[in-house]
């Protein structure tokens, strides 16, 4: 029996082969396969490896430079492993033998035990998968393909990381979602933006399941400073949603803990809904938004008891 082919990309680019590990770094022929193993089996033109290799600054001989690594990556890899095939190359990878391939496939059984309501499932799948990442990926590699991949890699980690987080919340488990935000070396600051506003609430959930109120703060003010913009084609930011974000800092968080900024963070909640019902010219629909809102009436009375009070 030949010895099985693991290949590594979830970190530093590693082939173990039997065992035995390579670190493959530090030359071309090796961010040629790193680029053939993010292709995972499918065709790679030679064009597209010479743009992933050079990008603008080609070579008069790149593609003889091409063939050269190819000569030189197959020495390193099983017999047959790497197939010229017509306009350019594959590599054939084993079932599991590519950790991407199996942190796509336990990140697809993760999703699919949320949506059937196991998060039990989802997040002992979840944890399988990010458990694969062993550090930052390509970094050792400054060819033009290396950072857009790796941003690319680095946005499937973080959603995997949210969705680890909600499966950790809805059993209740606040410890262990805790415990997934560190162990993924996740920021708050990575995932509060516009289109991510679940993931920021559930590191909010996180931050006050271990009392740290100013870490809830953290990971919701990039987004409560967004409450009069917009997101995607001009769309207001999602009406229920956002107010969501507000209830806990506003009410559920700040108030309970009678912290001073209560009062603030109040102003700018009522603020941010009327901003967004700015939006809507007509006043019917405008109004129908507005109720539509769950937490709308909520800040309107805390509203007005304050404006009352003053």
């Amino acid at each position: 029996m030949s010895p099985r082919t693991e290949y590594r990309l979830l970190g530093p680019l590693e082939i173990v082969r039997d065992g035995e590990v390579v670190v493959a770094s530090g030359q071309k022929k090796w961010a040629l396969l790193a680029r053939l193993l993010l292709a995972a089996g499918r065709t790679v033109p030679v064009g597209a490896l010479v743009d992933a290799l050079w990008g603008e600054d080609v070579p008069p001989t790149a593609l003889k430079m091409v063939h050269i690594h190819v000569s030189q990556l197959r020495k390193a890899l099983p017999d047959g492993a790497l197939r010229t095939v017509p306009r350019g190359y594959a590599l054939d990878i084993e079932d599991d033998a590519l950790d991407l391939l199996r942190f796509t496939r336990l990140c697809g059984e993760g999703r699919a035990a949320l949506a059937a309501g196991d998060p039990a499932r989802a997040a002992e799948r979840l944890l399988e998968a990010l458990e694969l990442w062993r550090g930052p990926t390509l970094t050792e590699f400054d060819e033009p393909f290396a950072a857009p991949e790796a941003a690319h890699l680095e946005e499937l980690r973080l959603l995997a990381l949210e969705d680890r987080i909600e499966a950790e919340l809805a059993l209740g488990r606040h410890a262990a979602a805790a415990q997934a935000f560190d162990t993924a070396h996740g920021r708050a600051a990575d995932i509060a933006s516009p289109h991510r506003h679940d993931a920021a609430a559930g590191l909010a959930r996180v931050a006050l399941a271990r009392g740290d109120i100013d870490g809830a703060m953290q990971a919701l003010e990039p987004l409560l400073a967004l409450g009069s913009k917009t997101v995607g084609d001009g769309d207001p930011l999602e009406g229920a949603e956002f107010p969501r974000l507000i209830e806990w800092t506003c009410h559920r968080v700040l108030v309970r803990a009678r912290d001073p900024r209560a009062d603030e963070w109040l102003i700018r909640a009522h603020e941010a809904l009327q901003a967004q019902a700015s939006t809507i010219a007509d006043g019917a629909l405008r109004e129908g938004f507005l109720r539509n809102i769950p937490v709308h009436g909520e800040i309107s009375a805390a509203w007005s008891a304050r404006n009352r009070g003053r």
